[in-house]
């Protein structure tokens, strides 16, 4: 799925079809996507979009990467989680200085989350605010999790 997310609106699926991106688009998230979305993405967007393989790496000189005036950062999230155990999944980012592209494999609440933050915070206008708001979300959870489990 690649959905287009802007300030002030809600998501919206990028047609195929398009060469261009809808106004405004600040964030484009990429769940589980196809062949065909990767193609879309990488042509109109010039960048490089990882595989699931190359995202789920364990080396860690290969989470963090600059490419011209993008970086790429791959790390692992938590996903599925209960009260008793935690799935991480690999999830992708990729700074841009106009858009900000995630690419994930399956549903995050934290991405949802922010997703949703989007369509009243007005502060969040551009590719680096749309991340670190992603980031803190990610960070957010892990204490939730950890007291779960660490504490008796």
């Amino acid at each position: 799925m690649l959905k287009a997310i802007s300030c002030g609106r809600e998501p919206t699926d990028v047609e195929l079809a398009s060469v261009s991106l809808p106004e405004g688009t600040v964030w484009i998230d990429l769940l589980d996507p196809t062949s065909e979305e990767i193609g879309w993405t990488e042509r109109n967007l010039g960048v490089r979009i990882p595989s699931r393989h190359d995202l789920s790496e364990i080396e860690l000189s290969s989470r963090l990467a600059k490419e011209g005036e993008n970086m790429y950062l791959s790390a692992p999230v938590i996903g599925a989680a209960t009260i008793e155990h935690a799935d991480l999944t690999p999830a992708g980012f990729i700074v841009t200085p106009h858009v900000l592209i995630t690419v994930r494999f399956e549903t995050l609440p934290t991405f949802d989350i922010v997703a949703q933050r989007l369509e009243h915070d007005k502060t969040l206008t551009t590719s680096m605010a749309v991340f670190v708001a992603l980031m803190e979300a990610i960070v957010d959870v892990v204490p939730t999790y950890l007291s779960t489990w660490l504490l008796p």
